[in-house]
């Protein structure tokens, strides 16, 4: 009797085990969900176009990632620029941007803010291993429940001009 205890006590012990394991996974996966993380191919030295952003649902406290990967094939020292068209004011102090290459970040800006005449612009070094760097959308945590799951709409222009 005692014998069929102990097993009936490893069987159910067994079970809690992989239901916490599978808790633990369907965890982390919800987790790296929450950041939005999306790919774009920008040619250098290529004349300035519209870039096509997608799944622009932000929350408040998110964060969507942009690599903005580019088609150097030597290693070349860059200036990029980024700058919006058609952008809502109503988004001055709530969405920002910042772009990150290797330990280098820069200031964050109002989308409002980065326009043709206030571009964010930063030089980077790229070649065909390092080829990338991250664009960074950031809605504010305090913004409030009304921007919650709305889209965003506006229009973003990033060139990459080799250094000579």
């Amino acid at each position: 009797m005692n014998n069929t205890n102990n097993k009936k006590s490893l069987i159910i012990l067994f079970i809690a085990a992989i239901i916490s394991v599978i808790t633990l996974i369907l965890a982390l996966l919800n987790l790296r969900d929450d950041e939005k993380h999306e790919e774009l191919l920008i040619e250098v030295n290529k004349e300035t176009k519209v870039v096509d952003i997608i799944n622009f649902t932000i929350n408040p406290g998110d964060e969507i990632i942009y690599d903005i990967v580019s088609n150097a094939k030597e290693k070349i020292n860059a200036k990029v620029e980024v700058w919006f068209t058609g952008v809502n004011l109503e988004l001055e102090d709530v969405l920002s941007v910042y772009a990150k290459y290797n330990t280098y970040q820069t200031m964050q800006k109002s989308v409002t803010d980065c326009t043709s005449l206030n571009k964010l612009t930063f030089n980077v070094d790229l070649d065909k291993k390092n080829n990338y760097f991250e664009l960074i959308f950031v809605m504010s945590e305090d913004v409030g429940n009304e921007y919650q799951n709305k889209e965003y709409d506006f229009d973003t222009y990033i060139k990459i001009i080799a250094e000579k």
